[in-house]
């Protein structure tokens, strides 16, 4: 029985977009927590954090559908 599977090159944007988000979001965290006179930096910083790896683990997980749900 053969297996379908997507090609890599159907997933490659997903991991490019996880690396992206990852950058974007990890940098505006930083950014803020340089500003740490701020009594609300600190608050949204970790926001940021969360929704970044929220956002990333998405992509990851869509990317290695192939892996997880085999037909």
């Amino acid at each position: 029985m053969e297996m379908h599977r997507r090609p890599h090159s159907l997933t490659a944007w997903l991991w490019w977009l996880a690396v992206l988000i990852a950058a974007v979001g990890g940098g505006a965290a930083y950014l803020l927590r340089l500003n740490a006179m701020d009594s609300g930096a600190v608050g949204w910083s970790n926001l940021i954090i969360a929704i970044t790896v929220s956002l990333a683990g998405i992509c990851i997980i869509c990317a290695t559908s192939g892996w997880w749900l085999r037909r």
